[in-house]
Formats: structure tokens, sequence, C-alpha cells
């Protein structure tokens, strides 16, 4: 289900101004958009929409951020993500296991098209869900 900046800011729990650092940070991006007419309030405006799953999993791929400092932070005060870097295109990246009601947060999954990391490595050994190749069966031939 697609969700508007707005609607998105109150389903994390946060401002908005938080939620566009979120954006400004590349942990979210938008999914699609539509155009609302304000025909009395200056025309045409573009709104993007964020995937609601994206948004509700954020606090689980990003466990490093004191989300209950970013949802207590006083109007008027900066928001505690404003200090952090962006990170690069493609640079950041989580996958996470399906399951029959989607995305299961903490089973990790390798892809094939996954790097081959020590950090990924470690991530996945200490995971009880991790769904590893069979590797201990022998070609037939």
């Amino acid at each position: 289900m697609p969700l508007g900046p707005d609607q998105a800011a109150v389903r994390l729990g946060v401002r908005r101004t938080d939620f566009d650092q979120v954006v400004r940070l590349g942990w979210l991006y938008p999914v699609a958009s539509v155009d609302v007419d304000y025909k009395r309030h200056g025309g045409v405006t573009t709104v993007p929409l964020y995937d609601a799953r994206d948004v509700a999993l954020l606090e689980v791929v990003r466990p490093s951020v004191d989300w209950r400092a970013v949802r207590t932070v006083a109007a008027g005060r900066r928001s505690p993500l404003a200090a952090l870097d962006p990170i690069a295109p493609g640079g950041d990246r989580v996958f996470l296991a399906e399951g029959a009601n989607g995305p299961v947060p903490g089973a990790f999954r390798r892809r094939s098209d996954a790097p081959n990391s020590p950090a990924a490595s470690s991530a996945m050994s200490a995971s009880s869900s991790v769904d590893q190749p069979d590797n201990t069966s022998s070609p037939a031939g």
C-alpha cells in the first residue's frame, strides 16, 4: 500500500521533517507519485508515494538509529537524523527472507547477486533462519 510523506511520517511515529531526513539519507525512496490538483492553492503538486512495508521495516533495517530520540525531539528542534550522511546509491542493501505474509525481519537470505562480504557472512551465520545452499550432494554424472 503506498503512503504519502505525511502518512508515512505518522506510520513511523516521527515528525514530517524527520521523515524528510529519512528520505534525504536514502533510506527510503518513492515507489510512485501522484499529481494532486489544488485548484484554489496554486495548481498541481506531485506527491511522492512510499511503500508501507518499507516504512514499517525501517526500524528493523536501521537498528543503530535511536528511534526513541527521533520520536521525542521537541517541535522546533533539529532532527537527530540531520547529522547523518546520506548513503551512496546502491551502497546499502538489506535483503530479508520472504515469509507467507511478506518479509521476515531478522531472517536473512543469501541471494545470488549479493556481495560476498565478511559483514554479510557474519550476519547470516548469526541468524538461525538462514537459507544456505546444500553443497553436500554430489553432481550426477
